[in-house]
């Protein structure tokens, strides 16, 4: 598949994978306008991105088979070799981008060094008097001319990002200007007869000879005197920028060994013209022209082996960072269990950011099954103000990952911190827009169970400002199979939470299914509702236990309760009453007071019910000022005044705060 066919499928594929499949086949054969082959491709490759995520258009599997159903099936050999040729395509792209930002770097780097190197010699002979003995000589005009030239080219190379066929010209360039530049200085020198170097050291001298002996054809040698010994100098300098290029510029093996093969001749090529307007350097000729090969191949090859090998291990850490279909860019946060990569998908380059969990480091296996099916579930979540998850899969090693929305902002937990308690205007705002992403998750069966600042971002969607966003459903409780949502189990629902038999996700009846198996505390304990500190079932008016204390955290500057120990900051959840936030705040509306106080009550039946009714009681609000206080002017003043300030651009899985939830179990 070619370029051009290739980003017509891709094309295709863009405008038609999002639709429902109803719409879907009648776009893709408008898209199409006939052509059979591209219609086919594109649905291989439809089917493949289906089969490639456990998000399937299906019901969540339930039953004995439900881990098996939810694995993807295997696809025919042929079709799945068809389906992956975009893929395929795609990631030798993304090799061939990575391999150009490090050859442009790399080729910086060389002509750096030469440059230093030219201006060096420059310098010394200026500094050491010698300039005025060899300023007439031809050579060190173009020495002086290079110099200028590549470092001109080392500018234009910082300045800008050429393609990769640039790069390899700047590379010839490169070379060929190093080449002018010794044979000049090395002809001049030789041609004159000028003793470029004392005779080498005994044991290198030695090595020598026995290299002469082995490739001499009568297996004679020749002991040289410092005038006659010309090829140590001159094959050192050329070894040297032998070794530097194998070792630095990226190559395949028998590119660098053409290139490198050329130096070493090139080397040899100066001793043997020297000797021929030389007489008195003739007879040493071979000798030295063996020394220039030896000594520019050995460095040069182990040069070459040495940048193979960095090679290798570059395209090994390339392919860790392939996760699906997404190319992991920039490690964010590590957790107990795994990490968190800001990523791209590979065919819509769609920043996101990729959760990858390693089956390695969970401690339970049935964790695993149940994080599956809970994120399954996550998927059903539409509502804007919540997280989208565009997938979830597992890696030839066995890790899983997920992948969702990469959000620019900050969280409500950095927001007051560097800022300070938020005017009532803007809590109101917020909460309204937390309410709608938990009553979605709510109607859907789903407790969120760990309600924090840390977990709500607020981020510029399409030019609004302030769009709240509820994140990170890694201690997400399922509803039991069979059991209705809490709206139609209200009024048969005991009073006391104490009462109320934990069931868990798998549907088994257990008094600490909300502990981990250490007997530590599923959620954060600062908003942690009563019954979860007791262990008992959760459910939606827990979420709204722990949201006022989120507002309570907003208007305040500190959570609901304070306490050294967390054995006491437990007790007060059970036991304390409600904190009094005009006693905190005086300036505080009488109202939204109150309507906190309520999410806060110790009895799950004294809360809000539902969420509906919380955003009922925030709307009746409206009417006093501090309430209609912020509105969307406000917010957008408030992020223009403070772009460039603190927050910068975060992720929704900064290493502070996206690390915390699903990776931190077990």
């Amino acid at each position: 598949m070619d370029a051009a066919r290739y980003a017509r499928v891709t094309e295709v594929f863009l405008a038609v994978h999002t639709l429902p499949p109803g719409e879907r086949a009648v776009a893709l054969e408008q898209a199409c306008a006939g052509d059979t082959a591209l219609r086919e491709e594109v649905t291989s490759l439809l089917a493949h991105h289906q089969e490639a995520s456990l998000f399937t258009a299906r019901a969540t599997p339930q039953g004995p088979d439900a881990e098996a159903a939810l694995r993807p099936q295997d696809a025919p050999p042929q079709r799945a070799l068809a389906a992956l040729a975009p893929l395929a395509h795609g990631a030798r792209a993304e090799w061939d981008e990575e391999q150009r930002r490090f050859l442009h770097q790399r080729i910086r780097v060389l002509v750096l060094i030469l440059h230093l190197f030219l201006f060096g010699i420059l310098l010394r002979a200026t500094l050491s008097g010698a300039w005025s003995k060899i300023a007439t000589l031809p050579a060190a005009g173009i020495a002086s001319g290079v110099t200028a030239l590549v470092g001109l080219g080392l500018l234009v190379l910082t300045l800008r990002s050429p393609s990769r066929t640039t790069l390899r010209r700047c590379e010839i360039a490169g070379l060929t200007a190093a080449f002018v530049v010794l044979w000049s200085w090395h002809h001049a020198w030789l041609s004159k007869g000028i003793t470029l170097a004392s005779p080498p050291s005994p044991l290198l001298h030695d090595l020598l000879r026995s290299a002469y002996w082995v490739l001499s054809p009568d297996g004679t040698t020749h002991v040289q005197t410092g005038t006659t010994h010309i090829s140590t100098p001159v094959g050192t300098q050329w070894a040297a920028l032998a070794g530097l290029y194998g070792i630095i510029i990226p190559n395949a093996r028998r590119r660098g060994a053409v290139m490198l093969a050329g130096l070493a001749l090139l080397s040899a090529a100066v001793v043997v013209v020297a000797a021929l307007g030389n007489p008195g350097l003739r007879p040493y000729a071979r000798d030295n022209a063996l020394t220039c090969l030896i000594l520019v191949g050995f460095f040069g090859g182990v040069g070459l082996y040495i940048g193979l090998r960095f090679q290798a291990l570059r395209r090994a850490v390339f392919d860790a960072r392939q996760v699906g279909q997404y190319q992991l860019t920039q490690l964010l946060g590590k957790g107990a269990m795994g990490e968190v990569y800001q990523a791209r998908h590979r065919l819509l380059r769609r920043p996101c950011a990729v959760k990858l969990i390693r089956a390695d480091r969970v401690q339970h296996p049935e964790w695993l099954s149940r994080f599956e099916r809970e994120v399954q579930a996550m998927a059903q979540l539409t509502h804007p103000n919540t997280v989208e998850v565009y997938d979830f899969g597992r890696t030839d090693d066995g890790a899983f990952f997920y992948a969702m929305e990469y959000l620019p902002g900050v969280t409500l937990d950095a927001l007051v911190h560097a800022h300070g308690p938020l005017p009532p205007g803007r809590v109101v705002h917020l909460l309204r827009q937390v309410c709608g992403a938990l009553a979605e998750a709510h109607d859907k069966g789903l407790v969120h169970r760990d309600i924090k600042p840390g977990n709500i971002f607020i981020c510029e969607r399409g030019g609004v400002h302030d769009v709240a966003k509820l994140l990170d459903f890694g201690l997400v409780h399922v509803e039991a199979r069979g059991e209705q949502p809490l709206a139609s189990r209200l009024a048969s629902s005991p009073a006391d939470p104490r009462s109320t038999p934990a069931v868990d996700a798998e549907g088994a009846t257990s008094s600490a299914s909300y502990h981990t198996r250490a007997g530590q505390l599923l959620g954060t304990p600062a908003y942690m509702a009563p019954e979860q500190v007791r262990g008992h079932q959760p459910d939606a008016r827990s979420d709204i236990y722990s949201l006022g204390g989120v507002a309570c955290f907003l208007l305040t500057g500190k959570p609901p309760y304070e306490r050294d120990t967390l054995e006491a900051l437990c007790k007060a959840h059970l036991d304390a009453p409600p904190p009094q936030l005009r006693d905190r705040d005086p300036h505080l509306p009488a109202d939204l007071s109150a309507v906190i106080a309520r999410c806060l009550a110790k009895d799950r039946g004294a809360r809000f019910q539902h969420v509906s009714e919380l955003v009922a009681a925030l709307d009746a609000l409206d009417t006093s000022d501090a309430a209609s206080a912020w509105d969307g002017r406000s917010a957008a003043a408030w992020w223009r005044a403070k772009a460039g300030g603190e927050e910068g651009a975060q992720s929704a899985l900064s290493p502070e705060q996206g690390a915390q939830g699903a990776l931190s179990q077990g």
